[in-house]
């Protein structure tokens, strides 16, 4: 499995590389969701660069806030139905990777009619855009918003 990572801070260009890692397996309550799409967000460069509200993580570390992908093994404990079902990937999770681990509790089930690459902006655009329409603003009917 291919993870991209950066052990320290700095240009994207210069600090990301791509490693070969074993391939997950889940622990009980967990699910392997294999990555389908991933976007690249300005949050994801400000945590690479090691910007000082985006510090949180441990380093080394797998870039990506935010993506979709398929559940592609169970932990034990888990519904069998899950399996093949597509996701969304807990944000924060670390998305620039062929897979990931996630806990099978709370897991977010996006429609299945919907490409992946417009599924994975959903889970942060979808909040930001709430967030901007109910904290900065009134609307009318007839406005139009634009989020970058």
């Amino acid at each position: 499995m291919k993870q991209i990572i950066y052990e320290k801070y700095g240009e994207p260009d210069q600090v990301l590389k791509v490693v070969e890692r074993a391939p997950l397996r889940p622990e009980a309550n967990e699910v392997i969701i294999k990555l389908e799409a991933a976007p690249v967000h300005l949050a994801d460069l400000k945590g690479v660069t090691g910007q000082p509200w985006f510090r949180h993580v441990t380093l080394p570390a797998v870039p990506g806030y935010e993506g979709v992908g398929a559940i592609s093994a169970l932990g034990t404990g888990v519904d069998p139905s899950l399996l093949g079902k597509r996701v969304f990937l807990p944000v924060g999770y670390g998305a620039w990777s062929q897979e990931t681990r996630a806990s099978a509790t709370g897991l977010w089930f996006p429609p299945q009619n919907i490409s992946s690459e417009q599924l994975a902006l959903i889970p942060i655009n979808l909040p930001t855009a709430y967030l901007m329409l109910t904290t900065y603003g009134a609307m009318n009917r007839g406005d139009w918003v634009i989020q970058n």
